[in-house]
């Protein structure tokens, strides 16, 4: 497996943990921003093993590209873009103190949007 790929694995990893982390610790809104991180740095992931060519840094972009590139990842976009609808809220008040806008029952269902998307990239990252 290529050295980056590797790279992209970890730092997804590490994001999940840090959203567990904040969740025990009801800081919603940081997990919702680590949740959607750790997706996007996966989907990278498969994306740069594939030799897809993108520089965004959006799931559903990422999703795109990968369906561009004939990678049957349609059946992942609206998990992305559940996700990527958090990518700015969770960490600017935008819509109200962010802290105000998350709860425990939309993390879990964001972390269920990343284990879909976990399970997609799993098939396409073996050493």
């Amino acid at each position: 497996m290529n050295e980056q790929v590797k790279w992209w694995i970890e730092s997804s990893r590490r994001d999940e943990e840090m959203a567990r982390i904040l969740m025990e610790k009801s800081y919603y809104e940081g997990a919702a921003f680590h949740v959607q991180q750790s997706a996007v740095k996966l989907l990278k992931a498969v994306q740069i093993s594939k030799e897809i060519a993108s520089n965004q840094l959006m799931c559903v972009k990422i999703i795109e590209a990968m369906v561009t590139a004939n990678l049957p990842a349609d059946n992942i976009a609206n998990f992305g873009r559940k996700l990527d609808l958090f990518y700015t809220d969770s960490r600017y008040p935008i819509n109200g103190p962010p802290h105000r806008c998350f709860d425990e029952v939309m993390i879990v269902e964001l972390f269920v949007s990343l284990e879909r998307i976990q399970s997609f990239c799993g098939k396409y990252l073996i050493e």
